[in-house]
């Protein structure tokens, strides 16, 4: 399982997965540097399907017709963990 943060840039902000101190992975989305937390899952693959088929809680992506979003977490961006 990849310790890093992973990205996706979408029409509405950036998210976020990355993992957090003591196990576990959180999503979040970035939005006119504004960060806010969309939930905290066992997997990033968890999170990342969350986002592609419009579960993360946030009412703006989840009810888009079409969301653009990976399929997989191997479509995300990788980067260091911060």
């Amino acid at each position: 399982m990849p310790k890093c943060t992973c990205s996706f840039k979408s029409e509405i902000g950036t998210f976020w997965i990355r993992p957090e101190t003591g196990g576990g992975w959180s999503l979040n989305i970035v939005s006119d540097d504004e960060i806010e937390p969309l939930g905290y899952y066992k997997s990033p693959f968890d999170a990342a399907d969350d986002v592609s088929t419009g579960n993360t809680g946030l009412g703006m992506w989840d009810r888009r017709a079409e969301k653009k979003a990976p399929a997989s977490l191997q479509e995300w961006t990788k980067g260091a963990v911060r």
